[in-house]
């Protein structure tokens, strides 16, 4: 499966204007409608989402929320967990709200003559946007974006709250995936390409297997952990060549661990038409003496 890796952005606030929403679907500050503009008014906007989707759909198999704008010297809200988005109750208290909505993108911040809000984190749902500060800073600070997974897709996910919230440019990120290997593989790199088997069995084709012979191709032991395709004459083999046959398919016959159509030219030791030549030889001998007795008469 091929996937694709949409890293979400966040913008530094600018102090003289309404700062935008970062890529791809980060939250507005709000505006400073006070008649004269005063510097430093201005709010954060909200931080973009991360998404990893399968490669050429829309298929999203895990999103991470983005964080809300700041106020000031106060830090916007985190970045939320699956079903929930976090923001601030006081300078220090974190507070926790259930996702709503339908929307990707980060709401938009109020409106305000003072402090302005922030814009809201994006994310499976967007945060809401910050309200006007009027006497604290953390007022105006939004809601990070809520995050999700595909169950259906990621198994047993463990999920952490955003904790990063300074501005960092471009963002790094890690992704381990666990597969559900095939049967008796130890380790694989897709769950239906095995790179190691168990001990005691063998690998063909990227799969493991017991005996050679429960391989959906006529295949033999190699003696090295593997089985390889034995020569398209024959049924079963114990090496490559075609004179390794052990046994042949419908309507070939085994002469000296070879298979070759029946015909009468064959070995007559090593062919079912051995005990015909041997009746036939007897019929042929009886008659030949018939026919002495006869003449001697």
């Amino acid at each position: 499966m091929t996937v694709t890796f949409n890293v979400g952005e966040s913008k530094e606030a600018s102090c003289n204007s309404r700062s935008t929403g970062g890529w791809p679907d980060g939250g507005d500050a709000g505006d400073d409608t006070e008649w004269f503009k005063t510097p430093d008014d201005y709010s954060g906007s909200g931080g973009g989402s991360s998404e990893v989707k399968v490669a050429n759909t829309d298929i999203t198999i895990m999103l991470a929320g983005g964080g809300s704008g700041g106020c000031d010297k106060h830090k916007g809200g985190p970045a939320g967990g699956i079903g929930y988005h976090l923001g601030w109750t006081s300078n220090t208290n974190v507070v926790r709200i259930e996702e709503s909505g339908s929307s990707r993108t980060g709401g938009k911040g109020v409106d305000s003559d003072y402090i302005p809000g922030a814009g809201g984190g994006g994310g499976w749902r967007g945060g809401p946007g910050g309200r006007w500060a009027d006497t604290s800073p953390w007022k105006a600070c939004g809601y990070g974006g809520s995050s999700f997974i595909n169950n259906s897709i990621v198994t047993s996910p463990v999920i952490y709250d955003g904790t990063e919230t300074q501005y960092t440019g471009d963002g790094c990120f890690s992704v381990e995936t666990v597969y559900n290997c095939t049967s008796n593989c130890y380790s694989c790199s897709s769950s239906f390409i095995c790179d190691q088997c168990i001990q005691g069995t063998k690998m063909y084709n990227g799969r493991c297997y017991g005996p050679c012979d429960q391989t959906t191709d006529a295949t033999y032991d190699t003696g090295r952990g593997t089985c390889e395709r034995c020569d398209s004459s024959c049924k079963t083999c114990n090496g490559p060549s075609f004179t390794q046959c052990t046994s042949c398919p419908s309507g070939k016959i085994l002469w000296n661990n070879i298979c070759i159509p029946p015909t009468p030219h064959s070995n007559p030791l090593l062919t079912p038409y051995k005990f015909a030549f041997k009746i036939r030889s007897l019929f042929i001998i009886k008659k030949l003496k018939l026919l002495g007795h006869l003449l001697s008469r």
